[in-house]
């Protein structure tokens, strides 16, 4: 497991080189909401224009999950979107 912004498909298709198999996780929320929270941040910096992401395309493997409400809704979206995508593969 990795964990990092590949905001960009160019990014995600390194990555992808590397490790073919891999399966994305997007992160998406309301652009108001996840400037509120950089903005809150201490210690950590990361530029405003970096915001403006790639979602991941059709042929990307991946699940997009909302972040909104506290993280520990959003973790629990995450693992249910991935046990989803995984169930379905194996059921293929």
């Amino acid at each position: 497991m990795i964990s990092g912004s590949a905001l960009r498909r160019a990014y995600r298709e390194r990555v992808r080189e590397r490790a073919p198999g891999i399966v994305f996780v997007h992160l998406a929320g309301d652009r108001e909401l996840i400037e509120e929270r950089l903005a809150r941040r201490q210690g950590h910096f990361m530029r405003r224009e970096l915001l403006e992401l790639e979602p991941l395309e059709p042929d990307e493997a991946g699940v997009t999950v909302d972040v909104s409400g506290p993280p520990e809704e959003v973790t629990d979206r995450v693992v249910a979107a991935l046990r989803d995508l995984w169930d379905s593969a194996a059921e293929r």
